[in-house]
């Protein structure tokens, strides 16, 4: 298949579907907004969770390099990465999630 075919293709019902490319953009674009509302929540316990912020960070601003760059491939890779930090993180209970501290208010208050 040619590049240009890789841009847009036909489905069996003739009607023009998305391009991997296009397709990656669009993902890599979305769930970048996605970490990026999640981070907002995140808080460190201590000075080594201190430290998986900064990674989680770094691979979010690299996505946004390389996306900026069209390296879409790099760029998903980064956010899946920033993602793997951000679960790794707080499954291991080295960070606290906003919606973790929102449980446990309720919890209190209740």
């Amino acid at each position: 298949m040619r590049r240009h075919e890789l841009d847009a293709m036909d489905d069996d019902s003739g009607e023009r579907k998305m391009s991997l490319k296009q397709e990656l953009e669009t993902e890599t674009k979305k769930w970048l907004e996605r970490l990026r509302k999640k981070r907002e929540g995140v808080k460190a316990k201590n000075r080594k969770s201190e430290e998986i912020i900064k990674n989680i960070d770094a691979y979010t601003s690299d996505a946004i390099y390389f996306l900026d760059g069209q390296d879409l491939v790099r760029a998903f890779e980064c956010v899946i990465w920033a993602w793997a930090w951000l679960e790794i993180g707080a499954e291991l209970g080295l960070l606290e999630l906003k919606e973790e501290r929102a449980w446990k208010e309720r919890e209190y208050t209740s």
